[in-house]
């Protein structure tokens, strides 16, 4: 449990954190680190499922392909009309996700590289077992 805090006013900062002790330190410090580890690991889950939505889009675009190859022999003129389209429809979505992916695991390696995800994580590990 957080102990009291005490806040000071500047001009330069208009707020200042002033720990009154030891305690406060060290507990700011870790609630700051699990909000990193905790916003990392939601940025890592994001990543992964664009992943999913990138190869559930991949699937439809073959199945998509398998039916457009089936209806050669069918010959439905309706199925020759319209799976083109649908084609390139899923297509372009599957374009956007590869962009998006491409952008947010990007952006999450460099937020766990500047934030030093993998110490805060062995840190939180330590803390872990040794019941702090």
């Amino acid at each position: 449990m957080l102990t009291p805090l005490k806040w000071q006013f500047s001009k330069l900062f208009p707020l200042k954190l002033v720990l009154l002790n030891k305690q406060d330190s060290y507990t700011l410090i870790k609630i700051v680190n699990m909000d990193t580890l905790k916003k990392f690991e939601l940025m890592e889950k994001i990543v992964r499922e664009l992943e999913d939505l990138q190869h559930s889009q991949q699937a439809i675009i073959q199945k998509i392909g398998k039916i457009e190859v089936d209806n050669i022999e069918l010959g439905d003129k309706k199925l020759d009309k319209d799976l083109p389209d649908m084609h390139q429809r899923v297509a372009d979505n599957l374009d956007s996700i590869v962009d998006i992916l491409a952008y947010f695991a990007d952006k999450t390696q460099n937020f766990g590289n500047k934030n030093n995800v993998d110490a805060l994580k062995e840190q939180q590990s330590i803390n872990e077992a040794t019941g702090h």
